[in-house]
């Protein structure tokens, strides 16, 4: 609160002491009202979000407008990420419905009509970090294939143990969760190759 004076004006200590006070009640007033207007925000926000169409019924055009409203409404990347899983539950399942649209794998490089496990966080959290679909597909070669590479079935990160010790957007915290007495180590081989090339 900004108090003006009439140049030369005297002030006794009372109305100082009178003033400082005003100002700290105007403070923790306006406070208040800033927190509660918040809250009522959030509130608007998640309003907002269960009125919305399922992410997989809806359009190429519709999701990129959603995704737009998202980053607007949800900045706070933790708040966009659960707003965005909460838009994608009830999508089909089906397994391993990502590939590179070409070569081994013709599956899709991004979908989102259909989800697995896997598919499902790496497609969501494509469009945590993106604003329309075009820069969540392109959000995938970080997500799903080894840095620096190029985008085939050889380079893909077929494991989550492999992609949360390569990708700089995942990590294993299994040992926080779990305690580091209850780990096993176990060595296995992956993606092994057949004589026949598969």
């Amino acid at each position: 609160t900004i108090i003006l004076y009439q140049e030369n004006k005297s002030l006794s200590s009372v109305d100082i002491n009178s003033e400082k006070s005003n100002t700290g009640i105007n403070y923790e007033t306006s406070q208040k009202n800033q927190d509660a207007l918040t809250v009522n925000n959030n509130e608007i926000n998640w309003q907002w979000l269960e009125k919305q169409k399922k992410i997989y019924q809806s359009s190429p055009t519709e999701i990129n407008s959603i995704l737009k409203e998202l980053w607007e409404r949800f900045p706070n990347e933790d708040e966009r990420l659960k707003a965005i899983a909460i838009l994608r539950l009830g999508t089909p399942y089906q397994l391993g419905c990502l590939g590179e649209e070409s070569g081994r794998d013709k599956d899709p490089i991004f979908r989102l009509d259909v989800v697995d496990c896997t598919v499902f966080v790496l497609t969501t959290v494509a469009l945590v970090h993106s604003q329309d679909l075009e820069k969540a597909k392109k959000m995938m070669r970080f997500l799903n294939y080894r840095p620096d590479s190029e985008m085939i079935y050889e380079n893909r990160l077929h494991f989550t143990t492999e992609r949360n010790m390569i990708s700089p957007y995942f990590q294993d915290i299994t040992e926080e969760i779990a305690g580091k007495e209850k780990i096993i180590t176990k060595k296995v081989i992956l993606n092994r190759i057949k004589k026949d090339g598969t």
